[in-house]
């Protein structure tokens, strides 16, 4: 799509102002919504509620494309989320019946097991008059969800805040700043690729700790098929 065209469009006449001014601001409540540029690619940030319903809901099938991006992680890179296309149908179709209305029901049992663990601390917190710390709290709870769930692993990230999945976590993911995330955006996908993986902003799993846990419950349940 060529440049004029792009600022010559019904959005652009919409709105003078950089997109990132905007974003953070009232101005976009009151648009349809905006384009701008990524580097050379052309965007739209859609705003209207009834617009964004039918792009999510309505005609959600018809929107199997989303923004092309590249990590040069290559388990990264076959993430849902970043899939396109026939591999995206593919995916998701595999993976869709673990969300069914039975496995999530049989997933509550997990939180509530680990719920009691919130519980323990939050009663801890009012004997000592202290007040919660609710983003670490419910961080570690949501943390034990996912273990227990997903990888099966029980741990208890209130009182073993030092266990080894605990640690990995938190050097994984939860550095991912705003910095490292504009700097993955603008690097070209090229050089991502060509980043050793110490090196490369999108690669969280640096040391393979999550591969590793993974294949390992895999080949488990193969031999036991469970």
């Amino acid at each position: 799509m060529r440049t004029s065209h792009w600022l010559k469009s019904s959005l652009s006449n919409q709105n003078k102002y950089p997109l990132l001014s905007i974003l953070g601001g009232r101005e976009l409540a009151i648009l349809r919504g905006t384009n701008s540029f990524e580097g050379s690619l052309p965007t739209v940030v859609v705003a209207e509620p009834d617009l964004l319903r039918d792009i999510l809901v309505k005609d959600f099938h018809i929107f199997p494309y989303r923004r092309p991006m590249t990590t040069g992680d290559p388990v990264a890179d076959n993430m849902v989320s970043l899939m396109i296309g026939e591999d995206w149908k593919r995916v998701r179709t595999i993976i869709t019946p673990a969300f069914t209305s039975k496995r999530m029901r049989q997933m509550s049992s997990i939180i509530d097991e680990c719920s009691k663990s919130v519980v323990e601390v939050c009663e801890e917190y009012c004997e000592k008059g202290k007040p919660v710390d609710f983003k670490s709290t419910f961080g570690a709870f949501t943390m034990d969800v996912i273990a227990k769930s997903a990888f099966g692993t029980q741990i208890n990230s209130h009182k073993d805040p030092q266990n080894e999945f605990v640690r990995k976590v938190r050097e994984s993911f939860l550095n991912f700043t705003i910095p490292r995330m504009m700097l993955s955006i603008l690097l070209p996908s090229w050089v991502l690729k060509c980043l050793p993986s110490s090196f490369n902003p999108m690669r969280f799993d640096k040391d393979n700790f999550f591969r590793e846990v993974t294949m390992s419950i895999i080949k488990k349940r193969r031999e036991t098929g469970m």
